[in-house]
């Protein structure tokens, strides 16, 4: 199961990097920042990807965590796919022969 979860980290930094170099060459063509959106990714993969996410989450949690995760949903993809696969990986690293941490 670590391996499963450190390899879909492993995932999020690659797309997360990619988005960063997406984001970079927008940038330079256009000379003005404007990075793509967990919604516009979203978006990109299902239609209405991020509305259904937020519609969602509003049934099943209430109007606050929809408000929450639609204001979630304005994160840059890359920052937010960098961090959060670092974050996985760190987090589902592997362990010594002892169970302690390496560090």
């Amino acid at each position: 199961m670590r391996a499963i979860l450190r390899f879909l980290g492993f995932l999020a930094v690659a797309g997360g990097f990619v988005a960063l170099v997406i984001d970079v060459t927008r940038y330079l063509a256009n000379n003005a920042w404007a990075p793509a959106t967990l919604r516009g990714a979203l978006d990109a993969i299902v239609t209405d990807g991020g509305a259904r996410l937020a519609a969602s989450i509003s049934g099943i949690a209430g109007a606050p965590a929809g408000a929450a995760v639609a204001t979630a949903l304005t994160a840059p993809a890359s920052i937010t796919g960098l961090a959060g696969g670092f974050i996985v990986m760190f987090l589902f690293r592997s362990r010594d022969q002892d169970g302690a941490s390496r560090f």
